[in-house]
């Protein structure tokens, strides 16, 4: 139940000052501070920070430190290992994160106050949507340039966060070759849509996905009708409320790197449940909270995941 105890979470990183590393679009969305803009071109160049604020950028960093998971998985794809100074602690946990596995042991892992960041001697910090604006001088008074990746509602956003990422770390004919791949994989998904579309909820233990989040337009554009869209951000929904939506089909995030077809047990066994279409039809699947809780690029997985779900029963 990722959702959850990321919004438990959530309220005590807050209070205590801490960077929150890795978060669901929606919850992004709460509280987005603004998203870098990096000059292209050679160095040294211009950049905005978090807040806005004119930054210099002098020569290509050595150093990166990222702070948030999505910047984590962008940065893996950018640039070698040896330039990655830290990485977060979410990185590691195959349920958090598609590039676990390739994630590289050397840098170190972080999740902490800016005393501990600048003692790896960074030259460039990727921040999240939540760093603080007095960690933010005071990493930036200490001569270190912060940028920050924004909120990640839609793929476009993921798409211009790794454009901006490219142009930070020098590597932006890389990011052109990501940027170009991931779109079109989008376009394959949006071209093969047909039919009326299917009603489609994703459950996520009492807490569902509406308006202003990347599921919602993962539903959307893999030619679904997202059932909670009249809801706002990362919302809670309880059992009988789902009943009211009545879906056709039910995704649930899950646990693992497989797509659980055909799996009604993922919702429980509450008689509530067998009032639905989508139990009657046993369209209930588990896509990995992996891939569905991403907000980089690897979120594309469950775009396609959820085109091949509804594609599978909408003949």
């Amino acid at each position: 139940m990722r959702t959850l105890v990321t919004l438990l979470l959530l309220g005590a990183v807050l209070a205590s000052g801490a960077w929150t590393a890795a978060l669901p679009p929606s919850v992004v969305a709460m509280r987005a501070s603004v998203a870098s803009v990096v000059s292209p071109g050679p160095y040294p160049k211009t950049a905005t920070d978090p807040l806005g604020r004119r930054i210099a950028l002098r020569s290509q960093p050595r150093r990166i430190v990222s702070l948030t998971l999505a910047s984590d998985e962008i940065l893996l794809d950018l640039v070698p290992p040896e330039r990655l100074a830290a990485l977060t602690i979410f990185v590691d946990s195959p349920s958090n994160s598609v590039a676990s596995a390739l994630a590289p042991k050397g840098p170190a892992r972080v999740v902490g106050e800016p005393e501990s960041l600048l003692a790896l001697e960074p030259d460039l910090i990727v921040a999240s949507a939540y760093t603080r604006p007095d960690a933010l001088s005071l990493l930036e008074g200490s001569g270190v340039p912060v940028i920050g990746i924004g909120s990640h509602a839609t793929f476009d956003d993921i798409l211009a966060t790794v454009t901006m990422l490219g142009a930070a770390v020098g590597a932006p004919d890389r990011a052109l070759l990501l940027v170009t791949a991931a779109r079109s994989r989008i376009d394959a998904v949006v071209g093969r849509r047909r039919g009326r579309p299917r009603r489609v909820l994703i459950w996520d233990g009492g807490f569902t996905y509406g308006r202003g989040t990347l599921e919602d337009e993962m539903v959307r554009l893999a030619g679904g009708e997202n059932v909670a869209h009249g809801l706002e951000g990362a919302a809670a929904l309880t059992e009988e409320a789902v009943v009211a939506f009545d879906p056709e089909v039910i995704i649930v995030p899950v646990q693992g790197a497989v797509v659980e077809q055909d799996a009604p047990r993922l919702v429980g066994d509450s008689p509530i449940w067998r009032a639905t279409d989508a139990l009657r039809r046993g369209d209930v699947h588990g896509v990995p909270r992996a891939w569905i809780g991403s907000v980089s690029h690897h979120a594309i997985r469950a775009l396609e995941a959820i085109a091949v779900i509804l594609d599978r029963g909408g003949a």
